[in-house]
């Protein structure tokens, strides 16, 4: 899993070429890109796996999408706050390839 983040002192529109290059580059099994703007966090995540269903991430930031494209926009918590949301329900579980949706709706529900 690779979470790039970042500071944008304005609005920035299409963070999601960002993450496709940045996961045609890496090759990561999941990628997140958070970029904080003014008054949120973009958050725009893709899938390389079946395995891994980063629609289920967004929907724990009020976001939405599929399996293996989506995004949330975030407000209230800090660009490290949402960091560290997203390394605790990665960290749920020993193997998360194989149990990334349940332990992820658990974490980030709780």
């Amino acid at each position: 899993m690779i979470i790039a983040t970042t500071r944008a002192g304005v609005e920035v529109e299409e963070i999601s070429v960002l993450a496709h290059k940045l996961r045609d580059l890496y090759d990561p099994d999941a990628l997140f890109v958070l970029v904080q703007m003014d008054h949120h966090i973009q958050m725009v995540a893709r899938s390389t796996t079946d395995a891994i269903d980063v629609s289920i991430m967004a929907k724990a930031f009020e976001g939405g999408g599929h399996s293996k494209a989506a995004a949330a926009l975030i407000q209230g918590p800090s660009l490290q706050e949402v960091h560290d949301r997203l390394i605790d329900c990665w960290s749920a579980t020993s193997d998360p390839r194989r149990r990334w949706q349940r332990s992820c709706r658990w974490a980030c529900t709780h």
